[in-house]
């Protein structure tokens, strides 16, 4: 009987991203010799459309309803905790994608840290290092995600130590469902306050909301800097972070290991160790600001 493999994503089905990705892990599972319809089943894919509350549902369906082997948690580590919560009590093992915490929750569970908000301060820093003279930058901050407390603690010391203050524009300060709405609102606000330029923070909504970040943006004159390349591939103007399709090809390798007969607990969780710095000169002119020389010198990529 094939292996069974259930994918809980916090994001939306058929945003072009998230399958460049999912591609990208099963590639990788077949690259480890496991062929969906051969020798695997991928009995489900259920994605939580943003919504935090769907998350546990999902979650449990996978668990209960299609009893798989391995649980594998992409679109960060609120799918994580879901899935820690619903293989609490059973043998089902978990894979998750991209996290932040670099220690495993659980005996059943392994899977990538992608470093995600623990690269908001050089961010900052990188943001600070655009505009040198500025004493003030927004920050796009989503409150209900996990461990967003010690993100903002994280933030603010950075935003300290650089002499510069932080206005926050929280997209979700009641803890429901985010809305990209909020998103629009937040841009809105800096260009009528004249906030310079502004930090995304890394959170899975952003990512699965990319075009619409992007474009607010872009529609209100705000330079940014993000988490992923794949928002300066959309037309952002800088980004710094590991590549976030490495996640996915390596998560896929960890469920290969697994199905080969190793258990979570005897594969360390892979620590994301390389970064990228992407530029878009296009995007830095149509905004007509230069971008630093040294910014530059460092770039791993421009875009022009």
């Amino acid at each position: 009987m094939p292996n069974r493999i259930g994918i809980l994503h916090s994001g939306t089905q058929g945003n072009s991203d998230h399958k460049r990705q999912m591609d990208a892990f099963i590639q990788s599972l077949a690259a480890a010799g496991y062929v969906d319809t051969q020798n695997l089943d991928i009995a489900a894919q259920l994605w939580a459309d943003d919504d935090p509350a769907m998350l546990g549902t999902h979650a449990d369906t996978l668990v209960k309803t299609h009893k798989v082997d391995v649980f594998v948690a992409a679109g960060g580590s609120a799918s994580s905790k879901a899935a820690q919560a619903a293989t609490k009590t059973t043998s089902t093992h978990v894979v998750f994608t991209s996290v932040a915490d670099s220690v495993s929750p659980a005996q059943n569970m392994t899977g990538i840290c992608a470093r995600t908000s623990e690269l908001d301060a050089i961010r900052l820093n990188l943001l600070h290092e655009l505009m040198p003279t500025e004493k003030q930058f927004g920050a796009l901050v989503n409150s209900s995600r996990p461990h967003y407390s010690a993100q903002d603690k994280v933030l603010h010391a950075a935003a300290t130590a650089l002499g510069i203050q932080l206005d926050y524009q929280d997209i979700n300060p009641s803890g429901g469902k985010p809305t990209t709405t909020a998103i629009d609102q937040a841009f809105k606000d800096w260009a009528l306050r004249g906030i310079p330029a502004a930090l995304v923070t890394a959170d899975p909504f952003f990512n699965n909301h990319r075009k619409q970040v992007v474009d607010a943006a872009r529609v209100n004159k705000i330079p940014a800097i993000y988490q992923w390349r794949e928002f300066v591939d959309a037309s952002g103007l800088m980004s710094y972070g590991p590549k976030l399709t490495d996640a996915y090809k390596l998560a896929g390798i960890c469920v290969g290991r697994i199905l080969d007969g190793a258990q979570p607990a005897d594969i360390p969780i892979v620590l994301l160790t390389s970064f990228e710095l992407v530029i878009n000169l296009m995007t830095a002119s149509a905004l007509g600001i230069v971008i630093p020389g040294t910014l530059l010198a460092r770039a791993d990529e421009i875009i022009r």
